[in-house]
């Protein structure tokens, strides 16, 4: 019997960050573990490190646009398309497109976490907080996967994530370890100005900072400038306090319990970092623009009640368990698709 097909299309520019691809990379992961052949279909302005990921697993690498004729093209060319999964996490991809997608294929799996489309598959996938509760226009016989229970992570979260939940008792009252790491692009390029704040806020931390242009590691003082992680859950779990931006970097976090303060970075952001906030499970800093002494002020409220630290860290490990991806593949073998349902 032939291997099943994973076909992932997701954007991974530098306009419109790397969560995207981040997330199909998850599933890819999840699916090759099952014997899965695994394909991703990039557009021409994915940024070169989606590439190098794709070729360091091994898997297909196709060029092309994320529409029906180019989606359809690569489909053709690794045949079977019409017993293919195709995943689609983009927010650029039109309505029409999934209309005529759903099909084509086996099963159709939309990422959406903005509800700003009429979303026509077989399944639709929000990882966010809240998301069985947007407004979301579904397809006929669409089956909607929401919430932090299906939060996409690569194998590096969960197979930390024992270690991390017996480290919490460990986390100290005051941060002497912080990590700043706001997205695969950082395109505000607030990081650094979020670094000097960490420094302000705790004088006796150490601070490191992904600075995802840089090439190499450079530490001045209490300060280390990194370049994109390679063991970005390792260093993760090494961090006392995190500092990023409200998107899919969360569910990494809360998988490894560690605690989280969180920036409003972008408008498709807005909704999981309100509740998020709303619900004190992450320390909100607010959004840009960025006002260093606010910042400074509101870091240092975690150090107002003893084990702050290690509530957020507690609170955090409760939204995921990192076996997300698992539970969406095996949603692929429960769903009808389309065209048996005709």
């Amino acid at each position: 019997m032939s291997a099943r097909r994973l076909v992932l299309a997701p954007e991974a520019a530098a306009t419109t960050g790397l969560g995207h691809f981040v997330r199909c990379c998850a599933l890819g992961d999840a699916a090759a573990r099952r014997g899965w052949d695994v394909t991703v279909v990039l557009r021409p302005d994915a940024v070169d490190w989606s590439r190098a990921e794709v070729a360091s697993r091994g898997w297909t690498l196709a060029s092309g646009e994320l529409d029906p004729e180019g989606l359809s093209g690569v489909l053709r060319r690794g045949g079977r398309p019409g017993e293919a999964v195709l995943v689609i996490d983009s927010y650029l991809v039109d309505e029409t497109c999934f209309s005529e997608m759903r099909g084509r294929v086996g099963r159709l799996i939309v990422v959406d976490d903005v509800a700003d489309r009429y979303l026509d598959a077989d399944i639709v996938v929000n990882q966010n907080v809240g998301g069985d509760t947007l407004p979301t226009r579904l397809g006929s016989g669409t089956v909607l996967l929401a919430g932090p229970a299906y939060a996409l992570l690569r194998p590096e979260f969960p197979a930390r994530r024992q270690a991390a939940l017996d480290a919490i008792d460990a986390l100290p009252d005051v941060p002497g370890d912080i990590l700043v790491m706001m997205g695969g692009t950082d395109p505000t390029g607030s990081a650094p100005a979020v670094a000097r704040a960490c420094l302000t806020a705790f004088p006796q931390a150490s601070v490191g900072v992904v600075v995802p242009g840089h090439a190499r590691t450079r530490t001045v003082g209490r300060l280390t400038e990194l370049p994109r992680l390679q063991r970005v859950a390792q260093r993760m779990l090494e961090a006392d306090l995190v500092v990023t931006a409200a998107g899919s970097t969360i569910w990494e976090l809360s998988c490894l319990a560690r605690p989280i303060a969180a920036l409003e970075m972008a408008s498709n952001q807005s909704d999981v970092y309100r509740r998020l906030v709303a619900d004190n499970l992450v320390l909100g800093l607010g959004r840009p623009p960025i006002d260093e002494a606010e910042l400074v002020t509101a870091l240092r409220s975690l150090t107002a009640a003893p084990g702050e630290l290690r509530r957020l860290a507690t609170v955090a490990a409760r939204l995921v368990d990192g076996r997300g991806a698992d539970r969406v593949l095996d949603c692929t073998d429960r769903t009808t698709p389309l065209g048996a349902q005709r």
